[in-house]
């Protein structure tokens, strides 16, 4: 509960950030804690990611960089679309167009982004889930 006596929106859901840049990364995290999120694994690469999801997972929720140090994520978005995890990318750049047919339907918000967005964001996608 929040201090207004309303439930947190990510209220003690189990998170996966993939995200290469570290600051990013403690500044997600930060912000999914304050939504009351109860477990969150953040990793910086694909491998550490598919590590996570196999000793951790499954998660309720994943945010995933589309761009991994030059690496894309498509593929791990694809094991996870097949999943049935909710994940929405986060990128630098405006790629929505850019996505593969597979994946035209992702939720992506382009960094620099607001607090409220991205949480709104994922408890939205949890409440149609």
């Amino acid at each position: 509960m929040s201090a207004d006596g309303q439930s947190s929106p990510l209220s003690g859901l189990h998170c996966l950030i993939v995200e290469d840049e570290f600051l990013i990364a403690v500044d997600y995290e930060r912000i999914l804690q304050s939504a009351g999120a109860a477990h969150i694994v953040a990793t910086h690469d694909l491998a550490a990611a598919r590590g996570a999801l196999a000793r951790s997972g499954p998660f309720d929720l994943v945010v995933l960089d589309m761009n991994l140090d030059g690496e894309s994520t498509l593929p791990l978005a694809r094991e996870l679309a097949a999943a049935q995890t909710p994940f929405v990318f986060i990128t630098g750049y405006s790629m929505k167009s850019a996505l593969p047919d597979d994946l035209r339907d992702t939720v992506v918000l382009e960094k620099p982004l607001e607090e409220r967005t991205l949480v709104a964001t994922l408890a939205r996608m949890i409440r149609t889930r």
